[in-house]
């Protein structure tokens, strides 16, 4: 499971044991932590890791042998990418707050459903993630979409040898000054559906 808390921590639990006793902070420290403390007050959305064309390794969703965790040979498949968006808007104060927001893609590298987690490596913002960006220049819809305006999202090739996820920060477009995600992420088939206000 995953969760963020006010101070832009994202938190990952693992859930495995058979009882609650045994459950617990994966990695004993956050997964990722946002830049300025932007709170993450919604809940995560996650999907499997998109992959990079390479075959999967034996054992990437099971059966897991002791020679690919030893050949580090899930890293470039394996795991789950959590989506998730920071901002708050819990009370009047958080109205004036007109910092930036960003939205995350984390790759988080442990296998899906199983207890072995790699060595933990912090992801930073400036250093491990990609940039996109949101094209300023508007498009007008046609159709049914005539009176709709709409932006275009960069869609920047991820390295996996190298990056650990992606963000994209908010408030780049006119009048969108304190712009934040305080919405569920959720997910429609492999899709993950982010809004902001």
């Amino acid at each position: 499971a995953y969760a963020g808390d006010d101070g832009g921590n994202l938190w990952r639990f693992d859930l495995l044991g058979a009882t609650s006793a045994s459950w617990g902070v994966s990695y004993n420290q956050p997964l990722f932590t946002a830049p300025a403390n932007q709170p993450i007050y919604v809940a995560p959305a996650w999907v499997p890791h998109p992959g990079d064309g390479k075959a999967l390794p034996d054992g990437c969703v099971n059966n897991r042998t002791a020679q690919d965790l030893a050949n580090n040979d899930y890293a470039q498949q394996c795991g789950a990418m959590v989506i998730f968006g920071t901002g708050a808007l819990l009370d009047a104060d958080d109205k004036l707050n007109t910092n930036m927001q960003t939205i995350y893609g984390i790759w988080d590298k442990t296998p899906i459903g199983l207890p072995i987690t790699p060595a933990f490596v912090a992801v930073s913002k400036t250093t491990n993630l990609l940039k996109q960006t949101i094209d300023t220049v508007a498009t007008t819809g046609s159709g049914l979409s005539a009176d709709k305006t709409f932006f275009k999202v960069s869609s920047n090739a991820i390295d996996w040898n190298t990056q650990r996820g992606w963000y994209l920060d908010l408030s780049k477009l006119p009048n969108s000054t304190g712009e934040r995600v305080i919405g569920d992420v959720f997910n429609l088939g492999s899709n993950v559906f982010v809004s902001s206000v």
